[in-house]
């Protein structure tokens, strides 16, 4: 069911997407502590480098590189010969060191596409880039009380930061892509991808074209942190509704970050959004440059498995099954393995 609001002739949603991808490794991004993100006593999955302690250096985790560049493959991204890590300067208290590692203008993939069905019509939505990072930790508001807690227990796991163009035009489109990019994620072995669970995380960036209006609009809002299709599909809508109704008042919307009130299924401002000029980023002096040879690139895209287009394609003409059926299965990895077993 399309629930996306009905605007007036000319008004039309622009919206790209940054999801973020907890990659399924052993250890943090840059040190050896666990990375479990089931785990429930806080703090305990951390030690001095997750902690920022003084004296600390940071050692890439080669898994999560190569399932970062694994999923980069299965996105159809081209994979430059040579990346890098870069700092990213801001504060918040559940990031202990004051900056976040990161990567900027070297990503380990870049210029990909991903095709969705929308109504019976293959889409393809490009891929701006996908850049690996670490994550922050988790700042708790309990409520009534005078005072917030932190659980570093996230902070420096190791996280697919995979950004599209704003090639979106519906809330529909973005549920679309963001099933499919899950199940991507999940056939490459990359990550769990639950969104419920908070190894997928999704930021929309919505802004609305005016009647008339050729190139993209000046301002765009960015949703944060949103963990579920659903509060995404509906953060979305709730975004277009409100920006074209300023437009219709001869407003702009501001450039600001929301968050999603899923109580009130309303969106909340938080902060002013901020430029890359503000994080003051600068390449990680503590870090090598990684260089991707040729030989590394193959034996990757040879691991890569069937992915969920070819196998769609694949079950339509051995098996002849409904479409409905077809999509049933192959949204669920483990199912499609069962069924070919008992096929066969």
């Amino acid at each position: 069911m399309n629930n996306s609001p009905q605007l007036k002739p000319g008004y039309k949603p622009v919206i790209g997407l940054e999801i973020h991808v907890q990659l399924a490794t052993q250890s943090k991004m840059f040190s050896p502590a666990p990375n479990n993100p089931q785990v429930k006593t806080p703090n305990t999955d951390i030690d001095e480098i997750v902690t920022g302690q003084p004296g600390t250096l940071p050692v890439v985790n080669e898994q999560a590189v190569r399932l970062g560049v694994m999923a980069g493959l299965a996105l159809n991204c081209q994979i430059p010969e040579y990346s890098k890590f870069d700092r990213k300067h801001y504060f918040y208290p559940d990031l202990p060191k004051g900056y976040q590692i990161s990567q900027y203008d070297e990503p380990i993939a870049e210029n990909g596409f991903l095709d969705i069905v929308v109504n019976g019509v293959v889409k393809r939505i490009r891929i701006r880039r996908a850049h690996l990072e670490e994550d922050a930790g988790k700042n708790i508001h309990p409520e009534g009380l005078p005072y917030s807690l932190v659980d570093f227990n996230r902070a420096g796991a190791p996280l697919l930061e995979i950004v599209t163009e704003p090639d979106i035009a519906s809330a529909e489109e973005a549920r679309l892509f963001l099933h499919e990019l899950r199940n991507i994620v999940r056939y490459v072995g990359a990550s769990s991808a639950d969104m419920e669970k908070g190894t997928m995380r999704c930021e929309p960036n919505i802004s609305v074209k005016m009647p008339e209006q050729a190139d993209l609009p000046n301002y765009k809002v960015e949703v944060k942190n949103i963990n579920s299709f659903k509060f995404a599909e509906a953060a979305i809508n709730y975004e277009i509704a409100r920006q074209a109704e300023l437009l219709e008042k001869g407003q702009t919307p501001k450039q600001v970050t929301m968050g999603w009130n899923e109580k009130q299924n309303v969106t909340v401002e938080q902060r002013s959004k901020e430029e890359a000029n503000d994080y003051r980023y600068f390449p990680e002096p503590d870090l090598p440059i990684l260089h991707f040879d040729k030989q590394f690139l193959e034996i990757l895209k040879n691991r890569l498995p069937e992915l969920p287009t070819a196998k769609r394609t694949r079950f339509k003409a051995e098996y002849q099954l409904p479409e409905a059926d077809i999509n049933n299965l192959v949204n669920w990895k483990e199912l499609t393995f069962f069924f070919e077993q008992a096929v066969s």
